[in-house]
């Protein structure tokens, strides 16, 4: 279950489908990766659509999984005693 969101834009459009700040492109894929986010047991969980390429995070960003979107843009998280915190839309480069 997702517990904290860290993007504002990300967490009005999961609570309220408000999309102001998000790419009208991205919308679509980023609903479905929310969607699997919130019933994720474990962060593993979100390997199951190889085209997200999930995985784990290394470096300052260890303990965060990252998502692809689209281009550089990256839904990251991390993941604690199944749920999902510090949830973000980033680009990534």
């Amino acid at each position: 279950m997702i517990k904290h969101f860290k993007s504002k834009a990300l967490r009005a459009f999961w609570e309220h489908d408000k999309k102001s700040g998000l790419p009208a492109q991205h919308t679509g894929k980023i609903r479905r990766i929310l969607y699997v986010l919130d019933i994720a047991a474990m962060p593993e969980d979100m390997q199951a659509e190889a085209s997200w390429k999930a995985h784990p995070l290394k470096g300052p960003m260890q303990g965060y999984w990252s998502i692809w979107v689209s281009g550089n843009y990256r839904i990251v998280f991390l993941f604690k005693d199944g749920h999902a915190y510090e949830v973000d839309y980033i680009d990534y480069h």
